[in-house]
């Protein structure tokens, strides 16, 4: 039941407050004088749409309220299903901005315009000369039986149980879903590690495995140009060691003359020391350096299986 109407500047109306009596209302007046606009205004309140070229000022917004005594009506299915609170008296609002954005409120909390017509369409009717074709429409022959049977109280109990029962199947189909995700997550965590157990990785070194590899992938290329380092550092007639003898005995002839001399054929002697050692080196790692097929074949199959990880 409606309990108070205020409307804001709305069409011709710039304020106006109604508060009906709980029996009968009657609403006269000439062609024009607003009985037609008071109803549009309902009509917003219900979930008609919106039109801001219906503002009274067209700088200022339009605000329409209407407060109803609601706990005869049996909407507390409607409020649970919209996620609203329920309380005897509702306060529908509808707000219309000079741009035309249009907003709806229930008790306050905003809605969309579909809430606001599925609680509207229960709380007042607007009756004229084609409402007869009502009585074709299947959801207003259930509401009449339902009322007519005293059905009301059963169905809400009915609604709210369903929507139970349709939350709970949600919730289910969730955890099934996630259920078997986490099967297929295991499964596939178990094949990787299967995999790495497999490939047992604490004992090996993959930066080590590829170096080895390239080593044997030019194992022809690396030991000439090794042998042509030992023969340029030793084994030639003009070899660095040799010179750098022959350049350390000229030095020392002289090194009595001057202790700059004598520092400089001690450090001479150094380097001499140090180059020999890297010939030997150099001799050691040739002899090393052989071609293996067969060996490189294995490393990278075995580099196979670590990128494939």
């Amino acid at each position: 039941m409606l309990l108070d109407l205020r409307i804001q500047n709305y069409a011709l109306i710039e304020q106006l407050e109604l508060r009906p009596s709980p029996l009968l209302n009657i609403i006269t007046g000439e062609t024009g004088a607003g009985k037609s606009i008071m109803l549009g205004a309902i009509g917003l309140l219900l979930g008609n749409r919106a039109d801001s070229r219906m503002l009274f000022n067209t700088e200022r917004k339009c605000v329409i309220e209407g407060q109803f005594d609601i706990k005869n009506y049996q909407l507390q299915d409607i409020f649970e299903s919209e996620d609203l609170d329920y309380d005897a008296q509702c306060i529908l609002r509808r707000e219309i901005s000079p741009s035309g954005k249009s907003r709806a409120f229930v008790n306050d909390t905003p809605v969309t315009l579909e809430a606001l017509r599925k609680i509207g369409a229960n709380l007042m009717d607007i009756h004229s000369q084609h409402d007869t074709l009502l009585l074709g429409d299947a959801v207003f022959q259930l509401n009449l039986l339902d009322l007519y049977a005293n059905l009301v109280p059963t169905r809400t109990q009915y609604s709210s149980a369903y929507r139970q029962y349709r939350r709970l199947e949600t919730d289910l189909k969730t955890l099934e879903d996630q259920a078997l995700q986490a099967g297929k997550e295991l499964d596939y965590n178990s094949f990787l590690l299967s995999e790495l157990e497999e490939a047992n990785l604490d004992k090996e070194d993959q930066d080590a495995l590829e170096q080895e590899v390239k080593q044997l992938e030019h194992a022809e290329e690396i030991k000439y140009k090794l042998s042509q380092a030992l023969h340029g550092l030793r084994d030639s007639e003009y070899c660095a060691t040799g010179n750098m003898k022959d350049a350390a005995v000229l030095l020392g002839q002289v090194a009595g003359y001057s202790e700059v001399f004598k520092e400089l054929k001690q450090r001479l002697d150094s380097c001499l020391i140090e180059l020999h050692d890297v010939a030997d080196e150099v001799e050691a790692a040739e002899r090393r350096t052989e071609g293996d097929p067969a060996r490189a074949e294995e490393l990278q199959a075995r580099l196979t299986v670590l990128y494939n990880l």
